[in-house]
């Protein structure tokens, strides 16, 4: 007889615990299902398939013809990922999330022999990509996250994207973008800055460390 009791009691502090849990998290979120980021990522994806791959195969089999030392006798420098993110929030720790990044690379070719500078290019990469968000940590003034996104690229007409895709062997990543952020930060209310570390078209690997993206937003 006295189990009953004592159960009783425990299933109602359970209960009370799952409901204000849950109304914790539906009222952290209810007032503010919608978000707006914008930021900047270090490295684009194209540099990294520039310096990371392309020079590597250079170095070591060298151009197959005097065309290719033409193409790949050049300086590129790279801007950052300007990025523009939009969240809305509908279910428990998952957000559906979108964005839109936009980059340029100045290209100086030379001639390989004389080392005279020979033209000058300017190209820009716009993407769109869509995908989740999932929080793993939900507090007032801070959120910690994964997500994955994926979408399309646009590039202008340059030479340099031809070069890219030649030395990669494929024209997939003239088209296809895509974005993976293991570790998402954002501290703040309303308004909040953002951090991610990942790998993906709008910023990726250094080196040994992880691509970064900074950016600040507002939740409404």
């Amino acid at each position: 007889m006295r189990k009953k009791p004592i159960l009783l009691l425990l299933f109602l502090a359970v209960f009370s615990l799952t409901v204000q849990a849950k109304n914790y998290l539906e009222t952290d979120f209810t007032d503010n299902r919608y978000e707006i980021i914008g930021g900047f990522g270090l490295v684009p994806i194209h540099a990294y398939y520039d310096t990371g791959i392309g020079a590597m195969d250079i170095w070591y089999n060298g151009p197959e013809s005097v065309h290719d030392m033409y193409d790949y006798c050049y300086d590129a420098t790279y801007s950052m990922t300007y990025s523009l993110e939009f969240a809305y929030h509908f279910k428990n720790r998952w957000d559906f999330c979108a964005s839109a990044g936009y980059s340029t690379v100045d290209i100086t070719y030379f001639d390989p022999f004389t080392d005279q500078e020979l033209s000058k290019d300017h190209s820009y990469s716009f993407d769109l990509q869509a995908g989740v968000r999932r929080y793993h940590v939900i507090k007032n003034s801070f959120r910690l996250y994964s997500q994955a996104t994926i979408g399309f690229c646009i590039h202008d007409n340059s030479h340099y994207w031809d070069i890219i895709c030649s030395r990669l062997g494929a024209d997939a990543t003239r088209y296809v973008a895509f974005q993976i952020t293991g570790l998402g930060l954002s501290f703040g209310k309303k308004l909040f800055a953002s951090g991610e570390f990942g790998w993906g078209t709008d910023y990726c690997m250094v080196g040994v460390m992880p691509g970064m993206k900074l950016g600040v937003g507002y939740r409404f």
